[in-house]
C-alpha cells in the first residue's frame, strides 16, 4: 500500500513539472530574456539616435549693386544623430551711408534683412575637419532712403523671398565649439522697387560662422 501511494505522488509531481515546463516555453520573453515582459517598442525617432543642437553668429561678405557689402546674422538648429539639422537662420545688411547708386546716378542707403528655415546635413561630424551642405528658405524685406537722418525721404519698401544654398567646411575646435567657412549663392526674388531688380541683390557670398552647442 505504501508503494502505491508513493507512486501516485510521483505521477502527480511529473504532471505538475511537465505543465510548468510547457507554460515556460509558451510564455513571451523580452529581449533581455526575462519572462512575462512585452517586446520592446520600436519608434521612428528613438533607439540609438543622439539629439543635440547649436546656435551662433555669422558674418558674410558679398557684393550688391556693384558695391562690397557685409551682412551679419546667425543660425541655429536641432541636430538629429549629429548629422541632420533643422532650425532657422537670419542675415542683415550693415548700412553704408550713400553707398548704392540709383540707375539715374543718385545715391541712397539700402536696408535689407532676410531669414527663414535652415536645413543642414553634416558629413562625418566626428572628424576634426569635415564638410556640410545646407539651404536657407524664407523671405525678407528691402528698403531704401535718401537723407541725412534715419527715416528721412524714404524711397521705397518691398517684401522679398529668399533661397540660399550653402557648402561649408568646419573644424571641431572643442567638444562644444566649431568654426566654419562656406560659400553660398543668395537669391532674393520679388524685387519691385523702381530702378532695381533681383539680379542686383543676388550673388555669391562667403561666410564665416561660429557654432556653440551640443554636437
Amino acid at each position: 500500500m505504501k508503494h502505491r501511494v508513493v507512486g501516485s505522488y510521483g505521477m502527480m509531481a511529473a504532471l505538475v513539472l511537465g505543465g510548468s515546463a510547457a507554460n515556460a516555453e509558451t510564455m513571451p520573453t523580452a529581449s533581455d530574456g526575462s519572462p512575462g515582459s512585452r517586446p520592446e517598442q520600436q519608434t521612428l525617432l528613438g533607439g540609438d539616435f543622439e539629439h543635440g543642437g547649436y546656435g551662433g553668429p555669422s558674418a558674410t561678405y558679398s557684393r550688391m549693386l556693384g558695391s562690397n557689402v557685409l551682412l551679419v546674422g546667425g543660425r541655429g538648429a536641432w541636430l538629429l544623430d549629429g548629422r541632420f539639422g533643422v532650425g532657422g537662420a537670419v542675415n542683415g545688411l550693415i548700412p553704408m551711408q550713400s553707398a548704392f547708386p540709383v540707375r539715374t546716378g543718385e545715391r541712397y542707403d539700402l536696408r535689407l534683412g532676410y531669414g527663414g528655415l535652415w536645413l543642414e546635413y553634416v558629413f562625418t561630424p566626428h572628424r576634426v575637419l569635415h564638410s556640410t551642405v545646407g539651404v536657407l528658405l524664407g523671405g525678407g524685406w528691402l528698403g531704401r532712403r535718401h537723407g541725412e537722418f534715419p527715416g528721412e525721404e524714404t524711397l521705397g519698401f518691398d517684401a522679398l523671398f529668399a533661397v540660399e544654398p550653402t557648402v561649408t567646411t568646419e573644424v571641431n575646435v572643442l567638444s562644444f565649439f566649431r568654426v566654419g567657412a562656406g560659400i553660398s549663392y543668395r537669391y532674393l526674388g520679388g524685387v519691385d522697387l523702381e530702378g532695381m531688380k533681383s539680379s542686383d541683390l543676388s550673388n555669391f557670398a562667403g561666410t564665416l560662422f561660429f557654432k556653440f552647442g551640443s554636437f
